[in-house]
């Protein structure tokens, strides 16, 4: 568990404490408990990458597997060494052991164990770009699996099939065969297998999407990334599940590579979120993979923040998370050519190890049969003093007998010396050739430091070359531009004056009919933009007698005289006040506001419980202040017919006039059902009205923007509480300079 959950110490500390246990039994099957804790201690060692201690427990349990033949400890210890290997990217070693273990369990005909050492070749092939090996040892892991009934490990082999299909891109078949493992994983609840094959599937649907992403398929490469994102949620769900941060690690970085990715692709104001959403996913993933120290995965994120901020345009963080991939790339490069050697160091320590073992056991062996031979001797000779006399022949052929023996074993302990002096030879070979490995390393390197000290001279003498070739140059074309410039001056001198005073009254007539043209042009410019607001003026204002007309048939129907009678004397002080100021493209902020109260007072003898209120900020000086006619009551309009209308009581509409730095801020807040609702109810029952009043005002601010070079903002907010729509905020904000920079309309109007 502590394994798992990437908590190596401890892991350790339990496994140290079961090989004590077992160590201490006195069971003959306590050998392969011991055996077993060796593997498990040299595997965690191997993720800690303390390579040389992990051999020294994987030679420990390989010893004691070969001493006590179990088939299981075996074929584990073989496993593990060729795990080790593979690791270290040695792979024919890898190979070897791995055959070793697979031999041992079609032997003993054990189908789980032949599905997964073949598994593991066929993984080793797919690192080695062998697919057609690898697919044939996949295929013998899959029948084993089948014959065995182990579902789990069928899952497995149709993960690696997954990952084989991948680096071919054959998409769709690892696609398949990641779905089979992950059916089996929700079969069995299998927690790990589940978080393995959908994070899969959404590498694989990543990897779609760039590929498309070139052929300009821009639709399908939103749907394909949007996919890979429904996948990796569903992983990062199982990791937190389980616990395992490094592998929510994974999913968070493959996530933020995912919404970085649409943010490149989506044109909306949503870009900006998405990329914040994805950069801080990524953020994430990284931490943890610091934490753990796993440099691969922090590589894989520098990569994807790197990308991230290059198509988000910041540059500046693009440039620094590039420089911390490429230094963490070559760390990795030059870690890669340390393991090679110390992979050659621990092959030697591996060997010598056994070696030793071995010399040791055959030492043991020989004192033995020599303790053994005195023994025997000593028995004769007891013999010999009883029967002296009837045996002295016999005793002199034994002394020459013993001397032959004594001569044999002289000769085998010379024998033994050698061999060690010979095992000394080869370790002092092998050092000799590590030494000389080091030293032709060395001797490359200055080889290659002479060679770029030579070309970046050579470099400096082709720059001199080239830099005294332009100085040439130069002075060669300077010359000549000072002979021709000689030869012309004369005869511009001769017709310049002439030449000079006809232009001169050219250029200055020119410059008059250029003149009166602009103005010209401005002027009608000017007029078409004002015919332009009064026209859009004449729109709006009938789409607001209709809306009060409408506000009136309703009151008759209802047989309201009295009401209906008010509704109409206030209607015709409403409409005289928009006649008398129908031709104005500005009034007061005083006139706005008593039309606004004029208005809300007609709108509040229909809603007889509507609660308004105007609040204006005292700083305003309210005549002076000039603002777009009618500009806020559609906006109020809008309020309370698809807003407040539809609720039944507690009806409320606030309009807030402030000042902000430069700007006047108006804010118009209603607690009603919200734009969602509002939408919804109008498409059931007014479904052939289109809305005119927020259309005309919108072109009337783009009108104005135009001609004034003065942007009116407006930002509509939909508000919630408790979750459910509590209303909606309008806020415009108008510049002072806008007043400073109004025109009168062009002519005059009779209303009369």
């Amino acid at each position: 568990i502590y394994e798992k959950f990437a908590e190596p110490d401890k892991a350790l500390e339990q496994y140290y404490s079961a090989l004590k246990h077992w160590q201490d039994g006195k069971e003959v099957f306590d050998s392969i408990y011991i055996s077993d804790c060796y593997g498990l201690i040299g595997n965690v060692l191997k993720t800690q990458g303390k390579y040389d201690q992990a051999v020294k427990y994987f030679s420990d349990a390989l010893l004691i597997a070969e001493k006590i033949q179990k088939t299981v400890a075996l074929m584990s210890a073989n496993r593990n060494f060729g795990l080790l290997n593979a690791t270290q990217g040695n792979y024919p070693d890898a190979l070897n052991y791995f055959m070793k273990a697979l031999k041992v369990a079609e032997d003993r005909n054990f189908p789980s164990w032949i599905a997964e050492l073949n598994n593991d070749i066929g993984n080793l092939y797919i690192s080695e770009k062998n697919y057609t090996e690898a697919l044939k040892h996949f295929k013998v892991a899959e029948t084993n699996a089948k014959t065995g009934s182990d579902k789990q490990m069928l899952s497995s082999v149709y993960i690696s099939m997954g990952i084989l299909y991948s680096a071919q891109n054959s998409l769709e078949e690892s696609i398949a065969y990641n779905n089979k493992a992950r059916s089996i994983a929700e079969e069995f609840n299998n927690k790990e297998g589940q978080y393995t094959a959908n994070h899969n599937i959404g590498l694989i649907y990543y990897k779609q999407a760039g590929i498309l992403a070139d052929s300009q398929k821009t639709t399908l490469v939103i749907e394909k990334l949007s996919t890979a994102f429904q996948y990796q949620k569903a992983a990062l769900e199982i990791a937190k599940i389980m616990g395992i941060r490094l592998q929510e690690a994974h999913v968070e970085i493959s996530i933020g590579s995912i919404l970085c990715k649409q943010a490149g692709l989506d044109k909306s104001s949503k870009a900006r979120e998405k990329y914040r959403e994805g950069i801080a996913s990524l953020n994430k993933g990284l931490g943890v993979a610091i934490e753990f120290n796993d440099k691969e995965l922090i590589k894989d994120a520098y990569s994807a923040l790197y990308e991230a901020y290059r198509n988000a345009n910041d540059y500046k963080k693009a440039f620094y998370y590039s420089k911390l991939y490429i230094n963490l790339n070559d760390s990795l490069l030059n870690d890669q050519s340390a393991k090679k050697i110390e992979q050659i160091r621990i092959q030697y320590a591996a060997d010598k190890a056994v070696n030793e073992e071995k010399l040791r056991q055959e030492n043991e062996k020989a004192q033995m049969e020599w303790v053994f031979s005195k023994k025997e001797d000593s028995i004769k000779f007891q013999q010999k003093l009883m029967s002296m006399q009837m045996m002295q022949q016999a005793m002199i052929s034994n002394q020459r007998e013993q001397e032959l023996e004594l001569k044999q074993s002289s000769l085998d302990l010379i024998n033994k010396q050698n061999e060690l002096n010979h095992v000394n030879f080869l370790k002092s070979q092998a050092e000799l050739g590590t030494e000389q490995d080091k030293r032709k390393e060395k001797e490359n390197e200055l080889t290659i430091a002479n060679q770029e000290k030579s070309l970046q001279s050579s470099q400096l003498a082709l720059q001199k070359i080239q830099l005294n070739l332009k100085e040439n140059q130069i002075k060669s074309e300077k010359r000549l531009r000072l002979f021709y410039i000689g030869a012309i001056v004369l005869l511009v001198l001769l017709f310049g004056f002439i030449y000079y005073n006809i232009k001169n009254r050219q250029r200055s007539n020119t410059a008059i009919a250029a003149e009166r043209l602009k103005a010209a042009k401005a002027d009608a410019a000017h007029k078409m933009i004002e015919l332009e607001l009064q026209s859009l003026r004449a729109q709006l204002n009938p789409h607001f007698m209709f809306n009060s007309l409408n506000a009136i048939q309703e009151l008759i129907l209802k047989e309201d005289n009295e009401r209906s009678h008010v509704y109409l004397s206030a209607f015709s002080d409403l409409l005289r006040m928009l006649l008398d100021n129908a031709e104005v493209p500005f009034i007061s902020l005083k006139k706005e506001i008593g039309f606004l109260e004029l208005y809300l007072s007609l709108e509040s003898l229909r809603i007889p419980d509507l609660d308004y209120s105007i609040a204006v900020d005292p700083g305003i000086d309210i005549e002076k202040s000039k603002i777009p006619n009618m500009m806020l009551q559609p906006y109020i309009e809008n309020a309370i017919w698809h807003g407040l209308s539809h609720k039944k009581e507690n009806r409320s509409l606030l309009i807030q006039v402030d000042r902000k730095q430069n700007a006047m801020a108006f804010g118009i807040r209603d607690n009603g059902i919200g734009r969602k609702k509002a939408t919804e109810l109008k498409s059931q029952y007014r479904k052939e009205h289109k809305s005119k009043g927020m259309e005309l005002l919108s072109k009337r601010f783009n009108l104005l923007s135009k001609e004034y070079a003065t942007d009116i903002q407006t930002t509509v907010t939909d508000l919630y509480q408790s979750g459910e729509a509590s209303g909606t905020l309008v806020e415009i904000i108008v510049p002072l300079s806008l007043s400073e920079k109004i025109k009168e309309p062009y002519g005059t109007y009779d209303h009369n």
